[in-house]
C-alpha cells in the first residue's frame, strides 16, 4: 500500500469518534471539492482504491458535477462515471443517499 496520508475534504467512516483520535484507515465515502486541483484529486484516485474506500467522488466546480469512482479492484476504480448537472447521484456506499446535483450547485457561480 502507497504510504500516504490523504486528507480529504470529506470523508465518511464507521465506528466511533474515539476510534479515529488520530488518523482514519478506513472510509466509505471520501470527497474531493475541485477548483484549481482536479489533476491531483483525479491522481488521489489510485490511492483511496488501494485503501479499498468504496466511494470517491470529486465536486468538479468547474465543470459542475460529480465525477463518481466506485468498486475499486486492485489499486483501481472498476467504475468511474460523471454525474452532470441534470442528474441526481445515488450513493452505492451509503443507500438511501441521493444528491440532486443541479441543486448542489444552484445559485452558485460558475468558475473558470
Amino acid at each position: 500500500m502507497t504510504d500516504s496520508e490523504p486528507e480529504p475534504d470529506v470523508s465518511v467512516v464507521e465506528g466511533h469518534r474515539q476510534n479515529y483520535e488520530t488518523h482514519p484507515t478506513t472510509a466509505r465515502l471520501v470527497v474531493e471539492v475541485s477548483v484549481s486541483t482536479l489533476p491531483e484529486d483525479r491522481a488521489m484516485a489510485d490511492i483511496y482504491a488501494e485503501a479499498a474506500v468504496a466511494e470517491y467522488w470529486i465536486v468538479n466546480a468547474v465543470d459542475r458535477c460529480i465525477e463518481l469512482y466506485q468498486q475499486p479492484v486492485a489499486g483501481h476504480y472498476q467504475s468511474i462515471m460523471r454525474v452532470d448537472e441534470s442528474g441526481v447521484l445515488e450513493s452505492a456506499a451509503l443507500p438511501g443517499l441521493r444528491l440532486n446535483i443541479g441543486e448542489l450547485f444552484a445559485g452558485l457561480p460558475c468558475v473558470v
